[in-house]
Parts: structure tokens; C-alpha cells; sequence
């Protein structure tokens, strides 16, 4: 039998922890309860914490952004009620997109193969003119190709391809969305 005692600590400076715990307060005190016209309020407190967060984006108030140093969002690209945004390594979220309400993008997991259950983080993207549905969810690694859309309820294991439409658990290529130019 394997001796196995995972412990599942991460690998962060107690400097990143504390920031981490201080945007959470912020997040809890300052930037949840604002009400939808405070847009611009709420995207200042996520720059303050090293976010690069356009102004002419939209995030929704109840949209939990944790590490927020690794967001990035692009001229008129949105996060919508109830996300989860989770940091741990880069997220772009590109010019125009969108992230749907209930999605979830998570850019860490853990080495189940290994005694140490290491952390292990990947970036994500999601390309201009995409649009994740409701309730979608980008494993890390994971980039949208441009104008994709994914269908509500997915599970995004693998890159979807620009022009796409995809749904499923696990997610897959169902067809292109916009037939010749994809700028009509």
C-alpha cells in the first residue's frame, strides 16, 4: 500500500496571502455591495490590486474575482452575475467577450498522480468576440477561440477553435457560428 497523507497547501509567499485575504475583505465590503451603476468604482478596486481591467468593461457586482493581479479584461468584454474568476494564473478575457452568469474559470488544480499533490496552474484565455453561456466551465489551460460560443451547463477540458459552437461535459464542436466573414 502507498503511504499517502496529501496535504493541500499552496505554494504562495505569506506576502500573496495576505494580499489575497485583504482583496477578499475589500471585495466583501467594497466592491459586492455596490450597485450596478458603480461599475467604474468597482473596476478601480480591482486595478488597485493590480488587475488591468479596462474601464469600458463590465463586471457584475455578485462576480467573485479572487487573485485579481492575474485579470485581465479588454475594452467592452463582461463578467456577469455569480462568475467565479480564479486567478491563481493569468485569465484575458479579450475585446467583446463574455463570460455568463454561474461560469466558472479556474486556472489551478492539483497533481492527484503525486504523494505531494503539487499545485499546478495554467493560464486562460477567452478571445475576442466570445461568449461563454451560463453556467460554463474552463478547466485550466483552456482558450476560446474567437466568436465562439459555448453552450450553458459545459465543461471546457480542451481549446475550442475560433468560430465555433460547442456544448456538452465534456465539451465539444458541434458546429461554426458564423458562416464565411466573421465580420458581418
Amino acid at each position: 500500500m502507498i503511504d499517502y497523507n496529501p496535504v493541500q497547501s499552496t505554494p504562495f509567499t505569506k506576502g500573496i496571502k495576505v494580499k489575497a485575504r485583504l482583496w477578499k475583505l475589500i471585495w466583501i465590503l467594497l466592491y459586492r455591495p455596490t450597485p450596478w451603476f458603480m461599475n467604474k468604482f468597482r473596476i478601480f478596486l480591482l486595478n488597485v490590486f493590480g488587475a488591468n481591467v479596462s474601464y469600458k468593461a463590465t463586471l457584475s457586482n455578485s462576480a467573485l474575482i479572487e487573485f485579481p493581479w492575474n485579470l485581465t479584461m479588454n475594452e467592452f468584454s463582461s463578467v456577469g452575475d455569480n462568475a467565479w474568476i480564479y486567478c491563481l494564473d493569468k485569465i484575458t478575457i479579450n475585446q467583446y467577450a463574455c463570460v455568463g452568469q454561474f461560469s466558472k474559470l479556474v486556472t489551478g488544480t492539483h497533481n492527484y498522480k503525486s504523494k505531494n499533490f503539487e499545485l499546478e496552474l495554467k493560464p486562460i484565455t477567452i478571445e475576442k468576440g466570445a461568449w461563454l453561456t451560463c453556467d460554463v466551465f474552463l478547466l485550466p489551460g483552456v482558450t476560446i477561440g474567437s466568436y465562439s460560443v459555448v453552450g450553458a451547463r459545459s465543461l471546457v477540458t480542451k481549446d475550442i477553435p475560433s468560430n465555433s459552437v460547442a456544448h456538452g461535459v465534456p465539451c465539444k464542436v458541434v458546429g461554426s457560428r458564423f458562416n464565411g466573414d466573421m465580420n458581418e
